[in-house]
């Protein structure tokens, strides 16, 4: 027994394995922090745009307003297609205020080390609209059909399919109303 306790043999082996873990810890934590932070800004630019979407809506009814801000932010959302249910709901506290906002848990990959499994992800944006400065919505599209713009992979087809997308989503919008400010 005297011969096992003075054996300094494997000792750093015992020292590497007991410091693995914090040092696995931290990695996860930096690389889902890193993933957290990443889709965070691009829910909330997505969530941006759909509360501007939505503001034009105003007198529209709720569940259109839900449905617009649904669409915008499902298609602007980069890693939408991670989730079911991007939990979006719109608000009106006053007449000229519209609020958006979506809610989604977040699967970490190595946090779960540690017994953090998911972290909440969130996002939030406030319409105001300006009483007063009526004027009709100005809509100009312009497409380029130059060589320069054209790639192997697009096709006119997809072309006239992201048109008509673009139409059907901002045909709500037609109606002239006050402007958005953000």
């Amino acid at each position: 027994m005297r011969s096992l306790l003075k054996d300094r043999r494997g000792g750093t082996a015992v020292t590497f394995a007991l410091v693995l873990l914090p040092i696995l810890a931290c990695v996860g934590a930096a690389l889902d922090f890193n993933i957290y932070n990443a889709q965070k800004r691009s829910l909330q630019a997505s969530v941006d745009a759909a509360a501007l979407s939505v503001a034009r809506l105003a007198s529209q009814a709720q569940s259109d307003r839900e449905a617009l801000a649904a669409i915008v932010v499902s298609h602007d959302f980069k890693f939408a297609g991670q989730y079911t249910d991007l939990g979006i709901t719109v608000t009106q506290p006053d007449p000229n205020d519209l609020v958006v906002s979506s809610s989604v848990p977040m699967k970490t990959s190595l946090l779960g080390i540690i017994g953090i499994d998911t972290m909440n992800l969130s996002a939030q944006a406030t319409a105001t609209r300006s009483p007063g400065l009526e004027r009709p919505l100005e809509f100009v599209f312009i497409m380029d059909t130059t060589a320069s713009m054209h790639s192997i992979s697009a096709s006119w087809d997809d072309a006239v399919d992201a048109i008509e997308w673009t139409y059907s989503s901002l045909d709500a919008l037609s109606t002239p109303e006050a402007p958005v400010d953000m």
